[in-house]
C-alpha cells in the first residue's frame, strides 16, 4: 500500500543500515525476557518478530534510533514517543496487535509499547520532516513516555 504522506517513504538506505541491528537487538530483549524466537525463512515485510512464551504468540516490531541516547524514561529527553503512523497497518492486520519497540543505537535500550496504546485518533499527529532520507509531511502517534516500557540490556 502507498503511503499517502510524503514524508512517510519507505527509506531502503535507512532499512539496510539498521533493520537486522535492531531486529538482533530485540530478539536479544526477548530472549532475556523469556520468549522463544520463531526464526522467518525469508523477509515478509509483516512484522518483524513473532514470539513464544507460554504457549501463547506475540509479535514485535523493530525500530533504531540514533542521535539521542537514552537508558531509561528518566532520561529519555522528550515527553512522549512518537511512533509511526505507517506501521498502524500491522495493527489492523493483527486481532492481537503488536508490541512496538525502538531500539537505542548509543545505548541498546529497547522502550516497547503495545499497538493497542499508541494507535489512538487522540494522539495522532501530522509532522513535516526534513532530513536527508525523508521529507515532507508524515503521521506519528505520540504517546507518553511514562505508557511505555524501558529496558537496559544487558551486554
Amino acid at each position: 500500500m502507498k503511503n499517502k504522506f510524503e514524508g512517510g517513504i519507505f527509506s531502503e538506505n535507512e532499512y539496510n543500515r539498521s533493520n537486522q541491528w535492531g531486529i538482533d537487538k530485540v530478539a536479544q530483549y526477548l530472549k532475556e525476557k523469556g520468549y522463544t524466537i520463531v526464526e522467518k525463512d525469508t523477509e515478509d515485510y509483516d512484522v518483524d518478530i513473532t514470539a513464544i512464551k507460554n504457549g501463547k504468540t506475540f509479535l514485535f516490531e523493530a525500530e533504531v534510533k540514533r542521535g539521542y541516547p537514552f537508558s531509561s524514561v528518566d532520561d529519555f529527553k522528550f515527553s512522549t514517543v512518537s511512533f509511526l503512523g505507517r506501521k498502524k497497518k500491522y495493527h489492523k492486520r493483527h486481532d492481537e496487535g503488536f508490541y512496538y519497540c525502538i531500539v537505542c543505537y548509543e545505548t541498546s535500550c529497547v522502550l516497547s509499547c503495545h499497538s493497542s496504546d499508541i494507535y489512538k485518533e487522540e494522539q495522532r499527529q501530522l509532522k513535516t520532516l526534513s532530513k536527508k532520507s525523508r521529507k515532507g509531511l508524515d503521521e506519528f502517534y505520540l504517546v507518553p513516555k511514562e505508557k511505555c516500557s524501558f529496558t537496559l540490556l544487558k551486554k
